[in-house]
């Protein structure tokens, strides 16, 4: 019988900011200045008493020796996709439950391979997963919660009651605090209180989202994985928002061209193609100009849908306005194997752009976060690195990916 391990990412986007910075590594960090709230935060953040949703201005007065930074969610996005490319080297089996966690079938409670993962994660990506590994995703959920940070807890079926027997209800995968409350009122306080329950009285008492969670528990498996491509994606968006805000064109041209070159790549991840973009302006006083533009053919080449945005901007920026975020939005998507070809051509060309870019994104999670990019991006990346010179190394891929374009 085949079990589960359940991998999650400790403080992930906040690691991500250390794994860029090691020099952040053991210092109170927090990320989400461009919202003027904490949005995540280290252990050492935790430790010291920042909350997450604390406003920034609170922390700085409160706690003046923290480290706070403006989300990157682009580049937690690229560590993301490498996450899993690390995973599916071990296992064909993955279900992708966020950006910082999976589920992973394996055929037996092998902690030899869970180890290599972990292993692997943290030398290549400079980060740490705690892991648990059990019959059941709800029971490998406890595991990986079981040790944190950097944790990896294995709950063989005979210590199954070990382990629920010391955690309250609340902290079950899919128990909400209503839930968790209502079933307090009932006489159960932890999750072997659930699991010893008869059927007939789980029946009576319980819906079937809260059956399933006790069938889990019990070893039983109700919820199977979801594996490869989400297939439901109906839109795909992005959006940015950056400090100080800006009442300048070209920079909120770059900054929706970095909003493309996000949404796109996620495109091309899941061999799709869009058929329409909505792209919006966000001004400081939080109103929101927005227009839906059809493309000329289904794309997922940045340039072409950047083409069309261009064509479109002067309808709804405003001069003088001052803005504060941007937003893109891919809609009427479809599958890249199933379009049709038209007379002239064009989708052809289309695709055939679309498999540089892809070697563009390989690039990317080879070498990091914006090792190459639009030009047209260049204006909206932090100054720090708009300023930075290329190494040799990203010299050398500069010179490669123009003879791949030419």
């Amino acid at each position: 019988m085949s079990v589960i391990l359940h991998l999650d990412g400790d403080a992930f986007f906040v690691a991500c900011e250390v794994a860029r910075n090691p020099r952040l590594r053991g210092q109170p960090v927090v990320t989400g200045q461009e919202r003027g709230i904490a949005c995540a935060l280290s252990y050492e953040a935790k430790a010291i008493g920042v909350r997450r949703g604390m406003p920034i201005t609170q922390i700085k007065r409160l706690y003046p020796q923290t480290v706070i930074l403006p989300s990157d969610y682009r580049a937690y996005s690229l560590y993301s996709q490498r996450f899993y490319a690390i995973v599916r080297h071990y296992a064909s089996r993955v279900e992708e439950s966020g950006i910082d966690e999976c589920f992973v079938e394996l055929d037996d409670f092998d902690a030899g391979i869970v180890n290599a993962i972990r292993h692997d994660l943290q030398i290549e990506l400079n980060l740490t997963f705690s892991a648990g590994l059990a019959n059941t995703k709800v029971l490998a959920k406890v595991g990986s919660k079981w040790q944190k940070p950097d944790g990896f807890t294995v709950i063989p079926p005979e210590q199954t009651s070990f382990f629920l027997s010391r955690l309250p209800l609340e902290r079950v995968w899919g128990i909400g605090p209503r839930t968790a409350t209502r079933l307090n009122k009932l006489g159960l306080i932890t999750a072997a209180d659930l699991a010893q329950c008869s059927h007939t009285w789980i029946c009576d008492h319980l819906n079937k989202p809260e059956r399933e969670i006790w069938s889990e528990l019990r070893g039983q498996k109700t919820h199977p994985l979801t594996v490869g491509p989400r297939p439901d994606y109906q839109s795909i968006s992005h959006t940015r928002t950056f400090v100080p805000p800006s009442a300048e064109q070209s920079f909120l041209l770059s900054c929706l061209s970095r909003n493309v070159e996000s949404a796109s790549r996620k495109l091309r991840r899941y061999n799709l193609l869009a058929n329409r973009v909505k792209f919006s302006l966000k001004t400081q006083n939080f109103c929101y100009y927005s227009i839906e533009c059809k493309l000329i053919y289904p794309t997922a080449t940045p340039a072409k849908i950047l083409t069309t945005i261009n064509h479109h901007f002067n309808k709804i920026f405003r001069p003088g306005i001052t803005y504060r975020a941007t937003g893109v939005t891919l809609n009427n998507l479809v599958s890249s194997t199933q379009i049709e070809q038209d007379m002239f051509g064009q989708v052809n060309k289309s695709l055939q752009l679309n498999n540089i870019f892809r070697i563009i994104d390989r690039i990317g999670r080879r070498y990091g976060s914006r090792s190459v990019f639009l030009a047209s991006s260049l204006r909206s990346l932090p100054r720090r690195l708009a300023k930075t010179k290329l190494t040799n190394d990203k010299m050398e891929f500069s010179l490669n990916i123009g003879e791949v374009l030419k």
